[in-house]
């Protein structure tokens, strides 16, 4: 292997190992920074609201068969947003799309 060869391949592995390094500190600051944000500051009480429903309660699916709950009117729901806005579900006689999101 020629000298030249050698210094190549010695000035790609610093390369290599600034890169990796750079990398790894970086990781680092985001972990600190992401566990710092003083996750227990949150009010998990400030999440929950009482909620409200009136109407019919659906029945729960059979495994096999027709739904009993098919052509029943849905319980219409009225609690409140997390600012304390007022939120209602009614039967209005417009279609609805309610969608439940968890962040696990």
């Amino acid at each position: 292997m020629s000298p030249q060869q050698k210094q190549k391949m010695s000035s790609g592995a610093r390369t290599g190992l600034i890169v990796g390094g750079v990398v790894a500190a970086a990781l680092i600051v985001f972990i600190i920074a992401t566990f710092s944000t003083g996750v227990s500051s949150v009010d998990h009480d400030a999440q929950y609201a009482e909620v409200a429903f009136s109407g019919t309660v659906l029945p729960l699916s059979p495994e096999e068969g027709t739904d009993p709950a098919v052509g029943m009117p849905l319980p219409e729901l009225i609690g409140q947003s997390f600012d304390g806005t007022p939120v209602s579900i009614t039967n209005d006689g417009r279609p609805k799309v309610i969608f439940f999101l968890a962040h696990w």
